[in-house]
């Protein structure tokens, strides 16, 4: 773009989101910030799941921030951020089907806590904590309340402190395929009380679609509920920052429809504060069907046999057998190389024979977990004689079966194999549902 055209551009931009916004707008926003918040749930002792590097955003990549009129505020202003030990974000976005209220709650340590209102409703929370994950759905079609406790043994947690964090500034600190982000201005303000604030002001095209602080948790549901920024789509966004410290303290989302910007998020932060210990607890509504499945915080520690191959440790958690003799096996793999590969695919693959000859089958390998450098499953292996009754099992074990490590391999022999249990499933038998 010539520097006649850019001119011209960011003109139009402060001519239409400065000195004369939309009609209205002002008092929306005054209203939004003050409004009523939906009263918590009960809470009850549950202490929950994994960290994310967040987001409710579809798309990852990067961009840089070009430098125009730049003083490093913006800079210092997402940095200051990522540095903070805790944030707290109440963000109301006005979008597809209506106003949305969006609250998260996050730590260094790896807590966070998401949740999504609209009206008096609570229809989508999340807990992260360790290896904890608890979820809460309101299904609107059916009015159904649906929760899960699970365990999972990768959390999802970044490498580093500040990666906790990362995502807050939603979409100015999240990665992005497309797009632009062009910075317009970098100033000081007063309000009408005379305390002055930092201001930040960017425009920003998506360069592809997003979805932003969705009530329902998949791409289809779009164009049903929450923030939609299509790839063309003209964003002004605006920051206030508190200038002793350089943390943000609000920010606005303006998008342009026809000769109108509209304000369509409004985001207001709060950092450095002691999480209350109401918000790192939850107990489900009345009418709630909450299910528990912690299959693998039983076995995580537990270690029946362990074996090396070059690149790879195998290790065998434990063995399950129903009653028809099927084995269901836990088992792990991690990489012992400096180069850790994703190892989302390939699936571990068994072959298993028992003492007296008997054969089996693996059938399925799931549930299957896994992450750079290691992997964990519960595969069932199939028994092709239920009337066969072997006392131990020979197991061999491909970890990574694709190249390079296809060639590698670990056997196991005469693993000693514990009594049948009266059940079909034992993976589903040891799923509690709790009625609320």
């Amino acid at each position: 773009m010539t520097d006649e055209k850019l001119d011209q551009h960011l003109t139009e931009i402060l001519r239409a989101a400065r000195p004369a916004p939309p009609e209205g707008w002002q008092a929306r926003a005054a209203q939004s910030m003050t409004g009523p918040r939906p009263a918590r749930g009960l809470r009850v002792g549950w202490l929950a799941a994994i960290t994310v590097g967040v987001v409710t955003a579809i798309g990852v990549g990067m961009i840089a921030l070009p430098s125009l009129k730049a003083s490093g505020l913006l800079d210092r202003a997402i940095q200051a951020a990522h540095r903070a030990r805790t944030a707290h974000v109440t963000t109301r976005v006005w979008g597809v089907g209506g106003e949305v209220l969006a609250e998260d709650w996050l730590s260094q340590d790896g807590f966070r806590r998401m949740e999504r209102w609209e009206g008096d409703e609570l229809v989508n929370l999340d807990i992260f904590s360790g290896s904890h994950h608890l979820s809460y759905r309101w299904l609107r079609a059916t009015r159904a309340r649906h929760a899960e406790e699970t365990f999972e043994p990768i959390p999802g947690a970044s490498t580093s402190p500040e990666g906790q964090l990362q995502g807050v500034l939603l979409p100015l600190d999240v990665p992005l395929h497309k797009g632009s982000l062009t910075l317009l201005d970098e100033r000081e303000e007063a309000d009408a009380s005379g305390a002055v604030k930092k201001i930040v002001e960017m425009s920003w095209r998506p360069g592809e679609r997003n979805c932003l602080y969705m009530t329902v948790y998949d791409q289809a549901a779009c164009d049903r509920r929450g923030l939609v920024y299509e790839e063309d789509d003209e964003i002004f966004i605006r920051m206030q920052i508190d200038p002793d410290t350089d943390l943000p303290v609000q920010m606005e989302h303006y998008r342009l429809t026809g000769r109108t910007w509209e304000l369509t998020c409004l985001s207001q932060y709060e950092w450095d504060m002691e999480i209350p210990q109401e918000v790192r607890e939850f107990e489900p509504p009345q009418g709630t069907t909450l299910e528990r499945d912690l299959w693998w915080e039983t076995r995580i520690d537990a270690q029946l046999a362990r074996a090396s191959t070059r690149d790879w440790v195998v290790t065998v958690h434990a063995l399950d057998v129903n009653r028809s003799g099927d084995i269901v096996l836990s088992v792990s793999r991690a990489e012992t190389g400096a180069n850790k590969t994703t190892n989302s695919a390939p699936a571990i693959v068994v072959q298993a024979v028992g003492d007296d000859g008997s054969r089996y089958s693996q059938s399925n390998v799931g549930p299957f977990m896994g992450g750079p450098g290691v992997a964990f499953a519960a595969t069932t292996l199939q028994a092709e004689d239920a009337g066969a009754r072997p006392k131990s099992v020979t197991l061999t074990i491909w970890p990574y079966p694709s190249s390079p490590s296809e060639d590698q391999s670990v056997t196991f022999r005469n693993i000693p194999l514990p009594p049948r249990r009266d059940v079909d499933g034992v993976q589903a038998a040891e799923r509690e549902v709790i009625q609320y």
